[in-house]
């Protein structure tokens, strides 16, 4: 089962016993951020945030996320996007790059328990 699943089914096992504690509609999005640059090339994670927090999410799952590499000038693209959403944050490394980490992550409308990040089946050469 892969992991988006099973944290919706998680949360829909949670839900059915005690459905005072979450909404009955889990607003899940999904977005790839290029790295914190928008379409006319402009390094924006203000902007990010805005667009975020306009769709009022429960979860959001985040592609193409920098820390700390040389083309986000050292920023952490997630603790700043956690920061500005108010959400809770998790990263998933896939790679070393530029001098950071390059990969996924997730915002949390709610407190993260328990996070973990496995590699996805690659050739050995890749």
């Amino acid at each position: 089962m892969n992991r988006t699943l099973s944290a919706f089914v998680l949360l829909l096992f949670v839900w059915d016993r005690h459905p005072q504690i979450l909404p009955l509609t889990v607003r899940v999005v999904t977005y790839n951020i290029h790295h914190g640059e928008g379409t006319d090339g402009r390094f924006d994670l203000s902007r990010l945030a805005s667009v975020v927090t306009s769709v009022n999410p429960d979860l959001v799952a985040l592609q193409e996320v920098d820390q700390g590499t040389e083309r986000a000038s050292g920023v952490s693209e997630l603790t700043e996007l956690a920061r500005l959403t108010h959400m809770h944050p998790a990263f998933g490394k896939a790679m070393d790059y530029l001098g950071g980490q390059y990969g996924v992550a997730v915002l949390s409308r709610w407190p993260l328990l328990r996070t973990d990040n496995a590699p996805l089946p690659s050739l050995a050469d890749r």
